[in-house]
């Protein structure tokens, strides 16, 4: 199949959806099309994972790189198993959070097309909830692919008309159904569990830490908070050293990747530029190596390594963890899964830039105050250097604290 000249959509019932109308799909898909799947979370782009032609189309529809796997969707644990090997801690996550929207990362077998897993040696696989997903998939008897239906960069969609926005030609066909129609053991949980192809009976979620760099630093006169020197290294230095040791990896979002270059980091710059703090989360949880990045400022000067790993050791539990100091909530020392970005793109995409408006969207688990006192006093290790008054403070403090 070489694609439609306009997508085809197809009603659907959300909830039972009729075999004629899976099987409508599972042909599409078998004669090497393109499906617009709706799925617990959004709108995927399913063609059958095994065809490495069809997965082609894919990165060519979505302007994806080639470098970034694909995840796939199974009917079944005996499904993944043959794209897949299973370890004991696997199967348990299986067995407690499938059907749903979590996504296990596994060492892939050799049957897996290496342009799904962009060589990788691993594979992301997730048993769907939704009843047209799972439905589709049972008929097919083969995985297929789900990354969300949307050009690379943009929001990924919730309905078909968004589907139809996107690719008003290139999909074969979008069955029209509610995102989120499906009712699991565990439908409501998101996440990813990775396991290391190295340490097979170990399943543990990795995070990724995420410096936040891209700040015009407006109220220091413009010059670069994180290079500011307190107690004898810049202030960006003293954030690192505490962040490193709670999480897998670091990387910095910045614009200005020159000033940053002596940390040695892999840094990225915003996806969607000029749209503050929001985008610099976005942007860092987008290129995150792990299932969710722990995101702190660049200008936080007395960050508590223990404090980081207070927040770190939640990630998994929900999809945003964050601690609340008062009425405030500390957005920028906080973990974000990767369930976030359709919400998250959603609300930038619409110039809603207030970190907290997409919180309504997903689950939430705020750490007490008193929890981080146990280390340090909340109002220093959450403390900014904002203004010239904010580095005073600073030098004083550090003198103190060391």
């Amino acid at each position: 199949m070489t694609g439609p000249d306009r997508s085809r959509v197809l009603a659907v019932d959300p909830v039972a959806p009729t075999r004629a109308a899976l099987r409508t799909a599972a042909d599409t898909l078998r004669a090497g099309g393109v499906v617009a799947l709706p799925t617990e979370t959004f709108y995927g782009l399913a063609v059958a994972a095994l065809d490495a032609g069809s997965v082609r189309r894919i990165f060519e529809l979505k302007g994806r790189p080639d470098s970034k796997p694909l995840l796939v969707l199974v009917g079944s644990v005996a499904m993944t198993e043959t794209v897949a090997h299973v370890t004991p801690s696997a199967r348990d996550l299986m067995t407690r959070y499938w059907p749903g929207a979590l996504t296990l990362v596994l060492p892939a077998r050799a049957t897996v097309p290496s342009v799904v897993t962009a060589g990788t040696g691993t594979l992301g696989v997730r048993l769907s909830s939704h009843p047209v997903a799972r439905g589709l998939v049972e008929l097919l008897a083969e995985p297929v692919t789900a990354p969300s239906a949307n050009p690379n960069g943009l929001a990924p969609p919730t309905t078909a008309a968004g589907v139809l926005d996107h690719f008003p030609e290139g999909v074969d066909l979008i069955p029209a159904a509610r995102v989120a129609a499906g009712r699991g053991r565990r439908a409501g949980h998101r996440g990813t569990a990775w396991e290391h192809p190295a340490v097979a009976d170990e399943a543990v979620v990795k995070v990724s830490g995420v410096i936040q760099a891209g700040g015009q630093s407006a109220r220091m006169g413009g010059r670069p908070k994180a290079l500011i020197e307190l107690g004898g290294r810049p202030i960006i230095e003293r954030v690192l050293a505490a962040l490193a040791p709670a999480v897998d990896d670091v990387l910095v979002v910045t614009n200005t990747p020159e000033l940053y270059a002596f940390l040695e980091l892999p840094m990225v710059g915003d996806v969607y530029p000029d749209h503050g703090s929001l985008g610099g989360i976005y942007s860092g949880l987008e290129a995150a190596g792990g299932a969710a990045a722990l995101t702190v400022a660049c200008d936080m000067p007395f960050l508590h390594p223990d404090v980081v790993k207070l927040v770190a050791a939640r990630a998994g539990e929900a999809d945003v963890v964050l601690p609340r100091v008062g009425s405030r909530l500390e957005t920028m020392h906080a973990v974000y899964d990767k369930a976030c970005l359709p919400y998250i793109a959603e609300r930038l995409v619409a110039g809603r830039l207030k970190i907290v408006d997409f919180f309504e969207r997903v689950r939430v688990i705020e750490i007490a105050e008193d929890e981080v006192a146990r280390f340090r006093d909340p109002r220093i290790v959450f403390m900014n250097v904002n203004t010239p008054d904010d580095l005073e403070r600073a030098r004083v403090l550090a003198a103190e604290l060391g």
